[in-house]
């Protein structure tokens, strides 16, 4: 059984040294580029980015973890990952044992060292002092993070490099929000993520069930929402999006999502 915030530790420490051992031998980290972060404040107007409709696109659902994915991608430099984020913390708890999606990515990659930067600090800030029902409409986007381990610790022979969407979703179990509100807020959400990803020049995406963990989001609406986003106002904007859904005994969202996206 691993002691995660040993892992956490051990990953912090590898950033700090910009290198990892893998078979006896230093595997440099890029860490000037790794810190690199892109803010998106809430005045950023998705309706700016130029759209290419020139792709037929390949939805799948795996049962991967976000990790897994990201491994199994041939295009990974093209390729924007979406970090289920905490609007409060950089990394969430990673560094104290908590298990979720950003977690458990920020474990195996230098993303803490993007989006816990001075420039990155900004959105949890103002998400501190006025974050609201919703939280505001920040965003980061990591152009280059490194994943230099497995989903199980192991240490890669060579980092993946791939970026990284940062987005909090609303916190359906925090605050009471009425369905019509929580519609509204997710749709404009997801638009904005994916004129980021565009904005950066990703054909691709790896997504998943976005705030349907500690969150409390239904995963039908996370799902049907970001199907009508893909399907409408970004139909053939993007070349081949996954959805990587972890099946678990306590909840159901890898099935809703196959549902949805294989209807």
């Amino acid at each position: 059984m691993f002691d995660l915030i040993d892992i956490s530790e051990e990953t912090v420490k590898c950033m700090e040294d910009g290198f990892y051992i893998h078979d006896g031998k230093k595997i440099p980290l890029d860490i000037p580029k790794c810190r690199e972060v892109k803010v998106y404040d809430p005045g950023w107007n998705e309706k700016s980015v130029r759209m290419e409709r020139s792709y037929d696109t390949v939805f799948s659902v795996t049962s991967d973890d976000t990790t897994s994915a990201i491994l199994k991608e041939k295009e990974s430099e093209r390729t924007a990952v979406l970090n289920f984020a905490s609007a409060m913390h950089p990394g969430g708890g990673f560094l104290t044992g908590a298990r979720a999606q950003e977690e458990a990515i920020s474990r195996v990659s230098t993303l803490y060292y993007s989006i816990a930067s001075k420039e990155g600090y900004v959105m949890y800030q103002e998400n501190r002092k006025r974050g609201g029902r919703f939280y505001l409409e920040y965003m980061l986007f990591s152009p280059h993070v490194e994943f230099f381990r497995t989903s199980d610790f192991s240490f890669l022979p060579k980092p993946v490099v791939t970026s990284v969407l940062t987005v909090p979703a609303p916190n359906r179990n925090r605050f009471s929000l009425s369905e019509t509100e929580l519609d509204e807020v997710l749709s404009k959400r997801i638009e904005r993520m994916l004129s980021m990803a565009l904005d950066n020049g990703n054909k691709n995406l790896i997504l998943g069930a976005w705030g349907c963990g500690v969150f409390g989001n239904d995963p039908y609406q996370i799902a049907s929402a970001f199907k009508e986003a893909l399907t409408t106002t970004f139909d053939r904007a993007f070349s081949r999006v996954t959805f990587a859904v972890l099946p678990s005994k306590r909840d159901n969202n890898y099935e809703v999502f196959k549902e949805v996206f294989e209807k």
